[in-house]
C-alpha cells in the first residue's frame, strides 16, 4: 500500500477520515496522488473530512467481480460528498433507500478488506 493510501486507512483506523490539501493550491486532492493535480507540487496538509455529506450518486452491485466475505451482492455503494470537503467524492457502503442529494451522516467500519466508510443515517441533516 502506497504512503499516501495508508494515511487514509490509518486515520479511517482511528476514526477520522481525512484527506490532502495541496499547500500551494489549496486543491482538495482524492483520490490522493504523489503531487496536486493543479499546481503539481508535492506538499499536503491532511484535513478531517467530519461525518456529514450529500449523495453524489449511487449504484446497486448485482454481480461479484471477485469473492469477498461480507461483500456478496447485492450491495449498495454512494458517491458522497462530504460538507467539508466541496468537490471530493468518497465511494461509501450504503443501504437500498439512498437517494441522490440526500444528506447523510457516515462513519468508518471495519471489513475483511481493511477499513471503509459507511453511510450510517440518511435525512438526518439539516
Amino acid at each position: 500500500m502506497s504512503e499516501l493510501l495508508s494515511t487514509w486507512t490509518d486515520g479511517l483506523i482511528r476514526g477520522i477520515p481525512r484527506v490532502p490539501r495541496c499547500e500551494k493550491c489549496g486543491l482538495w486532492n482524492w483520490y490522493p496522488q504523489p503531487s496536486c493535480r493543479s499546481c503539481q507540487v508535492s506538499e499536503f496538509t491532511w484535513h478531517d473530512i467530519g461525518a456529514e455529506g450529500v449523495v453524489h450518486t449511487w449504484t446497486e452491485v448485482m454481480r461479484a467481480i471477485d469473492s469477498v466475505d461480507g461483500l456478496e451482492p447485492p450491495y449498495v455503494v454512494a458517491l458522497v460528498e462530504p460538507v467539508r470537503t466541496p468537490g471530493v467524492r468518497i465511494p461509501m457502503r450504503a443501504r437500498r433507500g439512498i437517494g441522490i442529494g440526500d444528506r447523510v451522516a457516515f462513519e468508518p467500519i471495519s471489513t475483511p478488506l481493511g477499513p471503509v466508510l459507511e453511510i450510517s443515517s440518511t435525512g438526518l441533516l439539516t
